[in-house]
């Protein structure tokens, strides 16, 4: 699965009370992708949202990645092996 996610670029930005995302630009098997995580700078959840799911889905388990959402937990979720992203692609859903 050597370069087959490959992230081009990570923003973050602020949100009020602590909200924050990372817009990710992403190319999966050649195809780009526009990836937003969002969650409290304090921890917590961590939602999801691309093109294909607007309303976002809550990643499971968050913690493996990191403990809080940063730039270092965005490239840990896309590292192989995550099956987490593999039910994405296999499904479709960005």
């Amino acid at each position: 699965m050597t370069e087959f996610v490959k992230i081009t670029t990570i923003k973050k930005k602020t949100g009020v009370a602590g909200q924050i995302g990372y817009t990710t630009k992403v190319t999966i098997a050649g195809e780009p992708h526009t990836v937003t995580f969002v969650s409290s700078s304090y921890g917590g959840p961590v939602v999801m949202v691309t093109d294909a799911m607007p309303d976002g889905m809550v990643v499971a388990r968050p913690e493996r990645f990191g403990s809080k959402l940063t730039p270092a937990w965005v490239r840990q979720f896309f590292a192989p092996p995550t099956p987490e992203v593999e039910d994405v692609l296999e499904k479709g859903k960005l």
